[in-house]
């Protein structure tokens, strides 16, 4: 009998070809679908874990939440199934150049992080999806640049929406688990913040772009609690890297939701109103776009909107 080869391993109907990321609760493989001769992400749940209901059925929520929202900056699921062993999972677009973080570690290489204009403009772009995230009542809560992918057209997607409800902070988590996290996620819990939450960890996320670190993030320091400390009590940092926008990190990342941009679209028209020029792949206009306000008078907290319900 001839050699016939290694088995080829299989996820339904796709045959895999390497893990691109695992986590505690998931691994997400990149497999080909050979079909449509197309790559795909396929996203299992942990087989530990498919025994848990309510972990299964959270996989589930996440991957009907993108299933939904129809956004281009947005990850989206195409099917949802289940392993032969009993692990659910859900296929998804491949975004092959990686993610923001990625592009972060190669650039702080060359000390170069990315310039003010470019990183607004991706900062609009996902900020536009966000607001449609929003208006299905969902929070993301798990806003940074590793869940932020890069497509080959060179958009941004959002991706992860895996911790609708999330595991409650942990003394024993590293710092840089919550680098992004709005205070009031370290004072009461994941599952206690609203979308005001996304909108702080996107503007944390933007800072990053620019400025090569997270605001309060320091080099080589692991600690949770050190962490905690600085984002709930020391003042709101800036760059030099972009002076103008001093004002706007004071609203943007305020330690009080209420005094924060109350809305995607909010930002989207401070961002707009600063006068930043965007790639040619966000020049299209958008339907969530307005007209924009004078910055001085979006830097200026207004009265907290109600938020949408979490997932």
């Amino acid at each position: 009998m001839g050699d016939d080869g290694p088995v080829q391993r299989r996820i339904g109907k796709y045959v895999v070809e390497r893990a691109l990321g695992a986590g505690s609760f998931a691994t997400v493989w990149l497999a080909h679908d050979e079909l449509l001769d197309d790559r795909v992400a396929i996203k299992v749940l942990a087989e530990n874990w498919s025994r848990n209901e309510d972990v299964r059925r959270r996989f589930i929520d996440e991957a009907k939440i993108l299933r939904r929202i129809d956004h281009d900056s947005v990850i989206r699921v195409h099917v949802i199934d289940t392993t032969e062993d009993g692990q659910p999972y859900f296929v998804m677009g491949w975004a092959d150049r990686g993610s923001l973080h990625e592009r972060l570690l190669s650039r702080r290489g060359s000390g170069a992080p990315f310039d003010t204009s470019h990183a607004v403009g991706l900062a609009v772009e996902l900020l536009e999806a966000l607001a449609v995230v929003h208006d299905f009542g969902v929070v993301h809560r798990d806003i940074k640049p590793s869940n932020i992918l890069v497509a080959d057209d060179g958009r941004v997607k959002l991706s992860d929406f895996g911790i609708a409800v999330i595991r409650s902070t942990s003394a024993t988590l590293n710092a840089a688990t919550f680098e992004h996290a709005a205070p009031e996620v370290f004072l009461n819990g994941a599952t206690k913040n609203d979308h005001r939450s996304d909108l702080y960890s996107l503007a944390s996320t933007l800072f990053n772009l620019i400025d090569g670190s997270a605001p309060y993030s320091i080099a080589g320091e692991r600690s949770h609690e050190a962490l905690l400390h600085r984002v709930v009590n020391a003042p709101i940092p800036t760059t030099d890297l972009a002076p103008h926008m001093n004002g706007f990190w004071t609203r943007a990342l305020a330690k009080d939701p209420t005094e924060r941009f109350q809305t995607a679209a909010e930002l989207v028209a401070v961002l707009t109103a600063l006068g930043r020029d965007t790639p040619p792949s966000l020049q299209s206009a958008s339907p969530r776009r307005q007209a924009a306000p004078t910055p001085a008078a979006l830097l200026s907290p207004s009265p907290a909107s109600p938020s949408p319900a979490a997932a």
